[in-house]
């Protein structure tokens, strides 16, 4: 997959989960707003969403990408294997966009992607 199917598809989906919220806002108030995400309707979006991230990403993929959407997670750290000449290290690794975590996902493909 490319950076911009990747970044074009979960925009949308995210653009297109904003609007939902806003309009059960609209329609029914903040107190009930949630009703609106049991909609059949919704539901099927969602389905829609969840087999694009299945046919494209790893457990460990959909999870990074749903952190990323729905919880705001910008950062992660990876344990590097020591060498001979260093000891067991982490690397840090953000991202604030989804250009951004598209690339750290392409450093670690086989973790993230479907091959």
């Amino acid at each position: 997959m490319d950076k911009k199917l990747f970044v074009e598809y979960l925009t949308t989906f995210n653009n297109f989960d904003n609007a939902i919220d806003r309009l059960g806002k609209a329609f029914i108030g903040d107190f009930y707003s949630d009703l609106i995400y049991e909609t059949d309707w919704y539901e099927y979006v969602v389905k829609m969403y969840n087999i694009f991230l299945q046919s494209h990403f790893t457990e460990y993929g959909i999870d990074l990408i749903n952190a990323f959407l729905f919880e705001d997670c910008r950062e992660f750290w990876v344990d590097k294997d020591r060498t001979l000449f260093e000891d067991k290290k982490k690397e840090h690794y953000t991202f604030d966009t989804l250009e951004e975590l598209y690339d750290v996902m392409m450093i670690f493909k086989e973790e993230y992607f479907l091959q």
